[in-house]
């Protein structure tokens, strides 16, 4: 799996039934191999609150890697 070759230092969620991206609201549609999220990054703290939520409708557009550092940076450990 790529978070294990890339060894990140924190859990990465694999959401393959797509139970977590729907009820955060990132979902876009279904299709024949299963549901579909929207792009998203969604980070939770050690206690599992929500920090920071980033969704885009537009398939080509993410968030940048500063905007996301930046939010990370003032999350409670």
């Amino acid at each position: 799996m790529f978070q294990r070759s890339e060894n990140f230092g924190f859990p990465v969620l694999v959401d393959e039934g797509g139970k977590v991206f729907r009820s955060m609201g990132v979902f876009r549609k279904e299709s024949r191999k299963g549901a579909l999220p929207f792009p998203a990054l969604l980070a939770f703290d050690a206690q599992g609150v929500l920090r920071y939520r980033s969704v885009t409708p537009n398939l080509f557009k993410r968030t940048r890697p500063a905007e996301v550092l930046a939010a990370l940076a003032g999350m409670p450990a």
